[in-house]
């Protein structure tokens, strides 16, 4: 069995983390708006490659307005790109510390499941062979691996 992560990270860590991890939330909360994933699947996406012509685009609706249809809103406009270029650097770094606890997380949780499906199995082993001791311990730890085994978890 390989080990790919073992740590003990301390509880007053985990309790400085979740303090930051709220305070974040709560200073940026009023900033960021509760739409639907539904919404959110079905609007165009600005990547990092279409940045330079939205900025383009701004420029030259401020100072060609004769073009702007009567409908545009070039104020949002330019709200809505500096919005996105501030939340850029806050997003890329939220990903990088959300991909590395996800990796971790995975890692951890995939170790824990693999040598319990050992112990588990083991158990399995021993009963067959007649071992009474074990028989009370895989019944306790079967409906547990097999309710969750039937919901594809």
């Amino acid at each position: 069995m390989s080990n790919l992560i073992s740590v003990v990270i301390p509880e007053p860590v985990l309790a400085s983390v979740r303090a930051h991890i709220a305070a974040i939330n709560a200073e940026l909360n009023p900033y960021l708006p509760d739409i639907s994933q539904d919404t959110l699947e079905g609007l165009p996406k600005m990547a990092d490659g279409r940045e330079p012509f939205v900025g383009k685009a701004l420029d030259f609706a401020e100072t060609n307005t004769q073009f702007n249809p009567p409908f545009m809103d070039v104020p949002e406009l330019r709200k809505d790109l500096d919005a996105y270029r501030a939340l850029t650097p806050v997003f890329y770094e939220l990903e990088q510390i959300t991909n590395r606890v996800k990796v971790a997380y995975t890692a951890a949780g995939s170790e824990a499941y693999t040598v319990s499906l050992t112990f588990y199995n083991t158990l399995k082993q021993a009963v067959k062979v007649g071992i009474a001791a074990a028989k009370p311990l895989l019944e306790a730890l079967r409906p547990l691996f097999e309710k969750k085994k039937s919901t594809g978890q």
